[in-house]
């Protein structure tokens, strides 16, 4: 089975509502399980409590792909197992975001044995409090620089693919061509406002 993830609590799960509804269509067109953890489950800030869920999805052999509340999925976007299918060596597949390093906004992972995926998500939430190298910090709070970090280690570095931009589009602006527009801080989040904003067509 696949499995679609996504942590959204307070005020994330009030402010990207129309996301989520996205993710819920996307899940219906293509069937597959929609997974909303809409409420704390662990002691763990909800950026990694996202690690922490969908290692345990992982080890019941399913595929996963985390995304975050502020990403927008497009009707045209196509079957992810289609990206994890074309490339049956690998078994993490991201997008480079903004500072041309790896985004954790929209992962994919592979669920079935021998994949690292779930020992990778191990390995960063056990180093989740320790420091990084300057070239590797995101955020105080967040995963993203731990997911840069471990991928730049054996065997994941062995085991990653970077896939179209398409797939996590952080870079304004939002594109007609995007599979995923993620509305993820800085200057994404303006033409979010702008097309809630915009008139109703007709």
């Amino acid at each position: 089975m696949a499995v679609l993830l996504c942590v959204a609590t307070g005020d994330y799960l009030h402010d990207w509502q129309d996301c989520i509804q996205s993710h819920r269509t996307y899940c219906a067109a293509h069937g597959y399980d929609y997974r909303l953890i809409d409420r704390p489950l662990s002691e763990l800030h909800p950026k990694w409590q996202k690690f922490e869920v969908a290692r345990e999805i992982l080890r019941g052999g399913d595929d996963v792909l985390l995304i975050d509340a502020d990403a927008l999925i497009s009707t045209a976007a196509p079957p992810f197992l289609q990206v994890l299918e074309a490339d049956p060596c690998c078994d993490i597949f991201c997008v480079l975001g903004r500072s041309q390093r790896p985004n954790s906004g929209v992962i994919m992972l592979r669920g079935s044995a021998p994949s690292v995926a779930c020992e990778f998500l191990t390995d960063c939430l056990a180093a989740r409090e320790l420091p990084l190298p300057a070239e590797d910090f995101v955020t105080a709070l967040g995963e993203n620089g731990h997911f840069i970090h471990f991928l730049k280690k054996p065997p994941y570095a062995g085991k990653l693919k970077l896939i179209d931009g398409a797939w996590n589009n952080t870079v304004p602006p939002p594109l007609p061509t995007d599979f995923v527009t993620h509305f993820a801080g800085g200057p994404m989040r303006k033409f979010r406002r702008r097309r809630l904003s915009a008139p109703a067509a007709g």
